[in-house]
């Protein structure tokens, strides 16, 4: 969504903002490689067309409140400085608030030994939640895996071991890493191994990808207190759920989608703090607190009613449900088009009767179905989209809208594999370009 801006931002001459005075609050999450990237080439780039900084940046991590209230403490202060105003003005950071929701019913979806089986998590709450859309997600913050802490605790000097088990199962990240937590902990080390590995671009990722803070301290040992652990690892984050129901259809009720990540690595068995504790962990009538978050990037359009082509994989299919249980309480019918696709047809295809049913409503219009892992030439739903190209262009001549949802190497796939035939099939896609699409809002993405 902000491509066309950054676009035009560099089309601009090379002096052309001088005399703007610009300061920059960058969102980020430092469990991402490019923390708070978009904000520093923003800054960067405002600077290089002749901009001036008057108040320093500052870079939000997912806990962005007390960075964000400090930033806007320091812009106002400046302000107030340039304006020759020493009145202090009070102000607030809106967060998001948390809700308490029971945990009901929760039903495995996939069938047989999947490697990575999914749920079907249904959140109740004692009052309406219609402001929770489709297209919005919740947070929950997980409890880590027993065993992780178990196994992590035995690696770690403390006078009170209650206190080290509650800090590791309720407080800490560990499942999941940060060059920055590396970082602090060879500060701490000094461990020539891991110094090589922070100095692999390649290596560093996979490990990245891989590891949890079990494999940082088995793989490069050092005594370690909890003093020095609670400098080290980084407060335990939430995950982000879509919401994968209609409050319209169920006022007082959310539906989520999650698989359960398990894998070894490093000849040990790796799980998902998310995944495990609420498909899991979690039982039916246990009560958590959950966030809201909006999405007001991935929401139906408001004042229309045009086509909607849905692209996803895995539990990209979450929002999906959503659009189609209010499309179904709305009556809209024969408005969808959904492209989906996981492994395999027989253990992985979720919500399958309700798609069907669907189907026969005639609320969706059209489905195609990718598994890649029925065939013996892999199928994605990027190939489907070049196999539709005709019914594809011709929807979005008409004012369809793409909504893509699931993993961000299918995000880019699917955006290249349009893009292509946007540029190879003029003829069919008429005036349309991937340009247009972004300018005009109708390419909408979730992807993690």
């Amino acid at each position: 969504a902000a491509m066309p801006f950054f676009k035009n931002l560099h089309k601009l001459e090379e002096h052309s903002l001088k005399g703007l005075s610009i300061a920059v609050c960058a969102l980020g999450d430092s469990s991402y490689e490019k923390f708070c990237q978009a904000g520093k080439d923003l800054e960067q780039l405002l600077v290089s067309k002749g901009s001036i900084v008057f108040s320093p940046r500052v870079d939000c991590d997912a806990e962005f409140a007390p960075a964000a209230k400090q930033w806007i403490g320091q812009v106002m202060k400046q302000l107030s400085l340039l304006q020759k105003n020493d009145t202090d003005a009070a102000f607030e950071v809106a967060v998001n608030e948390s809700t308490m929701a029971q945990i009901g019913e929760i039903n495995r979806l996939t069938v047989g030994e999947s490697a990575k089986p999914c749920y079907h998590v249904q959140l109740l709450f004692d009052k309406e939640v219609q402001h929770i859309l489709p297209g919005d997600s919740v947070e929950l913050v997980p409890q880590n895996p027993v065993a992780l802490v178990h196994d992590i605790a035995e690696k770690v000097e403390a006078e009170n071991r209650n206190e080290l088990l509650q800090f590791l199962g309720e407080q800490a990240e560990l499942t999941t890493l940060t060059s920055n937590t590396l970082k602090k902990y060879q500060s701490l080390v000094n461990h020539p191994v891991l110094a090589k590995l922070l100095a692999s671009e390649n290596d560093l990722a996979d490990f990245l990808d891989n590891a949890n803070f079990l494999d940082v301290i088995t793989e490069y040992p050092a005594h370690l207190t909890l003093a020095q652990l609670k400098q080290i690892v980084p407060k335990t984050r939430g995950r982000l759920y879509s919401v994968a129901s209609s409050t319209e259809a169920n006022a007082r009720e959310i539906h989520l989608t999650v698989k359960s990540i398990r894998y070894n690595y490093m000849e040990r068995l790796h799980e998902g703090a998310g995944s495990v504790y609420v498909t899991e962990t979690l039982k039916q009538g246990a009560l958590v607190n959950i966030k809201h978050y909006k999405n007001l990037e991935f929401r139906l359009p408001e004042n229309e009613n045009p086509p909607v082509i849905m692209i996803g994989t895995g539990t990209g299919i979450a929002p999906f449900r959503a659009f189609m249980q209010h499309y179904a309480h709305h009556q809209k019918t024969g408005k969808l088009w959904l492209i989906w696709g996981d492994k395999n047809r027989a253990s992985d295809f979720v919500y399958a009767d309700e798609i069907h049913q669907y189907e026969q409503d005639g609320l969706l219009a059209k489905t195609n179905l990718a598994f890649s892992r029925d065939h013996d030439t892999k199928i994605y739903v990027q190939d489907l989209m070049a196999q539709e190209k005709t019914l594809l262009l011709e929807w979005l001549r008409k004012g369809a809208y793409i909504y893509v949802c699931g993993s961000a190497k299918m995000g880019e796939d699917v955006k290249h594999t349009l893009q292509i035939l946007l540029e190879k099939y003029t003829d069919e896609a008429g005036s349309l370009t991937f340009e247009k699409l972004l300018t005009e809002q109708r390419y909408r993405e979730d992807i993690y």
